[in-house]
């Protein structure tokens, strides 16, 4: 019975014997040629510092491999190798592994290798100074694999909550056998895992299930924002650009209206009149003099880097990474540019809360931006609300401080209820009310309550909750008066502020809401 360290491809492993009896109750030894125990907190190295070693890691971890997965998801699998049949794991890691795309075969292999027994996902809490978001993990190996359905233990987990005063990290095993909660395993899916109580896995199927997923509803049609390879010669301010056209009006061809992560905020966005220059593949750079006067001082640190460029001969290449580009071109080879002057929702790649807004004046976008090219105007109130922000913490995670990334993979499973023509219309006026500031947080709430109606029609109206209905009643249409159609059904004996009184008691929006 022993713990070990190792390097995954380390044939010499060094134990350090302990009590196992003290440490998890058994009290027999499991036997066998391997570990009966293995404990861990293996290093945590990000996928960047180990890709000349990934070739070698492939047929070694065929459960785990991915080529985007940071170093520790090896010793997972390595450690199963390792373990006798009912031996047991203890690891420290990072929690990025149960909901991130390069956790997926990992999260597999665990569900139908192994018995998991215990989950401590500690998230924010500051418990060692090297690791950021840590998770306890405590797992048993089967004596042969099982399908995911098979699984029929459960498995005991801990949200940790550092917002609670009277939790110390040092009493966890106390609030462990008070807090704790049973998760099926079989309900560990590939696609993520939610370690949540029973009432939320349920809402989170309900919301599932009563839409479809975005990916599905907009076709993949996801794109990201230009990646320039050197802003500071392609990004330009109005003045800039007033003076390339007025030296040569052609420039003005391929000069867009640029915004930045920063610039998209939730349901407007703030242009700080900056320029892109747009040089894509295929533009022959005589054809505008003025660009190419202005880009020239930036030529070196234009270049690509040529394939036979040895940097440990040569030293650090000057310019921007190798590619099949020109030196005045940007970076990315943008097929989809087109995209960018049609009508489309767009939105920063890290966010505290939803920040999605409509465009409609052809902005180019930075590549800290996504966007969905649509006419649908009515789907930035729902990528805005709380129940679609509940939804995707649910199916992400959040990175230090609280932020949530946009993620394609993760965005693409965001539910669309339908809606028809009339809900739409409501929805897109009021949409028109909160980009002109006119009582929006009131609006927003409204919003939020129809958004709640689209998803769950019979909860609200078992409660004879008719917000739509409503809506139409009070006017709300193309052409009103939203400040006086505010005044009117925001105040207390309105109908609509009824409903939304009344809203706050449903559990479903008590959960969303956190009140619950």
């Amino acid at each position: 019975k022993a713990m070990t360290a190792w390097d995954p491809f380390d044939q010499n492993i060094h134990a350090e014997f302990f009590d196992p009896e003290w440490m998890f109750g058994f009290t027999h030894s499991l036997g066998g040629q391997g570990f009966d125990i293995v404990i861990g907190n293996p290093p945590y190295v990000r996928q960047e510092s180990i890709k000349d070693d990934k070739p070698r890691y492939k047929p070694h971890y065929p459960h785990s491999y991915s080529g985007t997965a940071d170093l520790y998801v090896y010793f997972y699998e390595r450690s199963f190798q390792l373990l006798n049949p009912g031996g047991c794991l203890s690891f420290i890691t990072n929690n990025k592994w149960f909901r991130a795309k390069y956790g997926a075969d990992l999260r597999q292999y665990m569900a139908t290798h192994t018995e998991l027994r215990q989950i401590i996902d500690f998230g924010d809490e500051a418990v060692f100074d090297a690791l950021a978001y840590p998770t306890i993990v405590i797992a048993t190996k089967r004596a042969k694999p099982v399908s995911a359905h098979e699984a029929t233990n459960d498995v005991w987990v801990l949200n940790w909550d550092s917002s609670n005063d009277s939790h110390r990290v040092i009493d966890f095993p106390d609030v462990f056998d008070a807090e704790r909660f049973a998760v099926p395993q079989n309900e560990l899916k590939r696609e993520g895992w939610q370690l949540e109580p029973p009432l939320k896995r349920r809402l989170l199927e309900r919301l599932r299930k009563a839409g479809q997923p975005l990916g599905d509803y907009c076709q993949g049609r996801f794109f990201r924002g230009v990646l320039t390879g050197l802003n500071e010669a392609f990004v330009i301010s109005l003045e800039v650009r007033d003076a390339l056209v007025a030296q040569d009006p052609k420039s003005a061809e391929i000069i867009k209206p640029f915004l930045r992560g920063r610039d998209v905020k939730r349901w407007n966005v703030e242009s700080q009149d900056l320029w892109l220059i747009f040089t894509r593949r295929g533009i022959d750079i005589d054809d505008y003099p003025a660009i190419k006067k202005h880009l020239a001082p930036f030529k070196i640190q234009l270049k690509p880097k040529p394939d036979s460029w040895d940097d440990d001969r040569h030293g650090a290449w000057p310019g921007r990474k190798a590619g099949p580009y020109d030196w005045f071109n940007i970076q990315d080879n943008i097929a989809y540019w087109r995209e960018f002057e049609t009508s489309k929702i767009v939105y920063p790649d890290i966010y505290l809360h939803q920040s999605f807004a409509w465009d409609t004046k052809q902005h180019y976008l930075a590549n800290t931006c996504y966007f969905i090219p649509t006419v649908e105007r009515w789907l930035t109130a729902l990528l805005n609300s709380s129940a679609i922000e509940w939804f995707y913490e649910q199916v992400a995670n959040r990175i230090q401080g609280g932020y949530l990334r946009a993620f394609s993979d993760r965005m693409q499973s965001v539910p669309i209820p339908s809606a028809n023509q009339s809900q739409r219309e409501v929805i897109e006026q009021l949409i028109s009310a909160v980009e002109a500031g006119l009582q929006a947080p009131e609006y927003e709430r409204l919003l939020n309550g129809l958004v709640y109606e689209l998803f769950f029609p019979e909860d609200l109206h078992a409660k004879a909750i008719h917000l739509f209905e409503a809506c139409a009643a009070a006017g709300i249409r193309e052409g009103m008066d939203a400040q006086a159609i505010a005044t009117a059904i925001f105040h207390p004996r309105h109908p609509i502020y009824g409903m939304l009184f009344e809203l706050q008691t449903l559990d479903v929006v008590r959960i969303i809401e956190s009140q619950a």
